[in-house]
């Protein structure tokens, strides 16, 4: 469908029957945004962590510009966090983002409850090993209902301007009500999913400091991915960087 110089396309309906029609030409432009960051910026290698932090923040605000477009169709609301008990891994930068976020805007008592709870959650955490060797782990995390360390009682996210990736893109059209039971859910995947996660794994291992934080995928690499309480298993100070 065109309207003017811009295109539409249709995603289908969603939980209540609206069609979710998408503005295809403007998804695209941050597509190709994202994709001239990632060519320009980030494959040029041998970046420092400011820069890393600062091209992090540039393609989070990218993706939630493009992914406006589609969280008008989804059954997310603030509070609701039945999604926020999942298996959630993240990179080293997107893992020290939030390391600085905390410790810039909590004061010690604050993170020590985080440190607490992330202590009670990491003997239960499948290890990035057991998660690329077997999905089943997560899926098992899940049944635990174990609420992120940084979910308030509210249910709300206390890191939000900070939340990884995997957490922004996590779009479902499922009722609230299937969400919470976890019987069917159905999640949105629009292009810039991909470019998004795509560009950060670059970005990752293309600081100096985490190149050696990568695993192979296929005849190439890809960033390390951990879940996000083992970045943090000697509190804030520093990322943990060892890998699992």
């Amino acid at each position: 469908m065109l309207l003017g110089k811009e295109k539409f396309k249709s995603l289908g309906k969603n939980y209540l029957g609206v069609d979710m029609v998408y503005n295809e030409t403007k998804t695209n432009k941050i597509y190709d945004e994202i994709s001239n960051l990632l060519l320009k910026e980030i494959a040029v290698g041998d970046l420092g962590v400011s820069k890393g932090k600062y091209l992090l923040k540039k393609i989070y605000e990218l993706y939630d510009e493009g992914n406006k477009e589609f969280e008008q169709y989804a059954s997310c609301k603030k509070g609701c966090s039945h999604c926020c008990c999942l298996y959630v891994d993240c990179t080293a930068v997107e893992a020290e983002l939030i390391r600085e976020y905390v410790e810039n805007n909590f004061t010690e008592e604050e993170k020590d409850v985080f440190k607490d709870k992330i202590d009670k959650i990491l003997p239960l955490l499948p290890t990035s090993s057991e998660i690329n060797e077997n999905s089943a782990h997560a899926l098992n995390y899940l049944k635990e209902k174990i609420p992120c360390a940084f979910l308030c009682e509210e249910g709300t996210c206390l890191i939000y301007p900070v939340r990884t990736f995997n957490c922004r893109k996590f779009l479902t059209i499922t009722p609230n009500e299937e969400c919470a039971n976890g019987t069917h859910v159905v999640k949105l995947n629009p292009s810039i999913n991909n470019i998004g996660m795509y560009s950060i794994s670059m970005l990752s291992m293309n600081i100096t400091r985490y190149k050696k934080l990568s695993v192979p995928n296929g005849s190439e690499f890809k960033a390390l991915y951990k879940g996000i309480p083992s970045w943090f298993k000697d509190g804030f100070k520093e990322i943990y960087r060892n890998k699992e």
